[in-house]
């Protein structure tokens, strides 16, 4: 795996060493305490990153967005973002109750799929979908997002990232030209639902995009100059898609994997659970935290890292799936635990079986 790679050379050259992807250097700090020192407590000293300017050219017309940018640009819309999930209640019960109703959406799918005696794909049913409202356009966008995962990071893309001239070798011109297409349908799809937006904007705003077209307006009305386009708020749609509920949802599917294959780990849960909710249909929240330290533990462990919103969703996720639900091999047998990398390290897809804990 990549990351034995990188124990590997920490053990030969040191602490922090260099590597080189082409003609980028990249400076890799490999202990614990110096990467406290560095990127905690001189954090903002590190803040900036190396951007694929060329590249991002090509395929989007540019680096928008929040994960790839940096400097002023970087700060500013990070900022308008964080505020804009406080006034939405990030931390808050109203958050708390987003969550939870998508949920009880998720118990209903797992339930259906129970009666009908059927293993489960549970990486397919998790919908962690705060952003939008229809399933049929979560999966949508997610079969894409899988795609940009598992192409993202093949050598031919990360070649043309370094060298964009490269595209047009013959071999590596066809994952770029396939790249490209993916990411268009991905950028067109937001694209969609923006101008969906622009017809009926709320004061005050509903969700994160109306809010972004709020902010625009008015500046665009005062006549300052300002980085809030229609293209700045695809690439913040497209990462936050990433960053809030991909990763946390492949998180959800590891947390679950490793169950099954540590049954005495899920025992443990269970009886923890048993002792103090007591109820399989009682609904776990946040409040519950401080009396369930073994699963916060558990969920510690595997989580992704994320701020507020990522550690909420995977408490209340898992917490309330172990209450009400025992989960045990398929008939395709104990998930593998191989990692598959690329944007994020993903287990192979797997089914289970999902009993209920009353049973």
């Amino acid at each position: 795996m990549p990351e034995q790679c990188f124990l590997r050379w920490r053990r030969k050259y040191g602490n922090i060493f260099t590597i080189w992807f082409g003609e980028q250097p990249q400076v890799c700090v490999a202990e614990f305490n110096k990467i406290i020192e560095t990127f905690q407590k001189d954090g903002e000293a590190y803040s900036g990153r190396f951007t694929f300017e060329e590249f991002d050219k090509l395929v989007r017309g540019g680096t928008y967005g929040i994960i790839m940018t940096e400097g002023e640009f970087w700060r500013g819309q990070r900022r308008f973002a964080l505020q804009i999930f406080r006034d939405f209640g990030l931390g808050k019960n109203l958050m708390q109750d987003k969550i939870l109703s998508e949920l009880e959406l998720l118990f209903e799918r797992i339930e259906e799929e129970i009666k009908q005696g059927k293993d489960v794909d549970f990486g397919e049913n998790i919908d962690i979908n705060l952003i939008m409202k229809r399933l049929g356009e979560f999966r949508q966008l997610k079969k894409l997002m899988d795609i940009i995962l598992d192409t993202g990071f093949h050598p031919s893309v990360v070649l043309i990232r370094l060298w964009p001239s490269l595209r047009h070798l013959p071999f590596i011109n066809s994952y770029f030209e396939y790249m490209k297409g993916v990411d268009q349908q991905l950028f067109d799809f937001h694209k969609k639902q923006i101008k969906e937006h622009l017809n009926s904007i709320n004061s005050p705003p509903t969700d994160f995009v109306e809010a972004f077209l709020l902010e625009k307006q008015q500046k665009d009305l005062i006549g300052v100059p300002h980085d809030f386009t229609i293209e700045q708020l695809v690439g913040v749609a497209n990462d936050l898609w990433f960053a809030g509920q991909e990763t946390t949802s492949t998180t959800l599917n590891w947390g679950i994997a490793f169950l099954i294959n540590n049954p005495n780990v899920q025992n443990k849960v269970h009886a923890e659970l048993d002792s103090i909710i007591g109820d399989f249909d009682r609904i776990i929240t946040t409040a519950d935290r401080p009396s369930l330290p073994y699963l916060n533990a558990l969920i510690n462990v595997k989580q992704c890292l994320g701020e507020a919103l990522a550690r909420m969703e995977l408490f209340l996720f898992l917490g309330n799936l172990l209450n009400k639900y025992k989960f045990m091999p398929g008939n395709d047998g104990i998930p593998s635990l191989k990692r598959f990398n690329g944007g994020t390290a993903r287990c192979k897809k797997f089914k289970c079986r999902i009993i209920k804990r009353e049973e």
